[in-house]
């Protein structure tokens, strides 16, 4: 939030420059996606140990 904030007060030139985008515009975007995938990854991994542990006790 603090450099969506900052971005938005500097000049558009300043704005690119400070978040170091690099000129690629979907830079956020790729990192977000890459984020929820492996957020995604970890939370099943996570919990298929407690599935086969339910199912072992059934």
């Amino acid at each position: 939030m603090l450099e969506w904030a900052i971005a938005m007060t500097l000049a558009p030139d300043l704005a690119e420059a400070y978040n170091g985008q690099q000129g690629d515009m979907w830079d956020a975007h790729a990192d977000m996606a890459l984020a929820a995938v492996g957020a995604l990854v970890t939370s099943l991994a996570s919990s298929a140990p407690r599935r086969s542990r339910a199912a072992a006790t059934r």
